[in-house]
């Protein structure tokens, strides 16, 4: 796995852009199991 700090960092972007608003709980669960 790479830096998992960009991959929080790329997931966080996500979150805030609202196109990808049905994806929040899916990216959630990936930004939880990295952390």
């Amino acid at each position: 796995m790479k830096s998992t700090k960009e991959e929080i960092q790329a997931i966080k972007t996500l979150l805030k852009d609202s196109r990808t608003a049905k994806y929040h709980k899916r990216l959630q669960i990936v930004l939880f199991r990295l952390m």
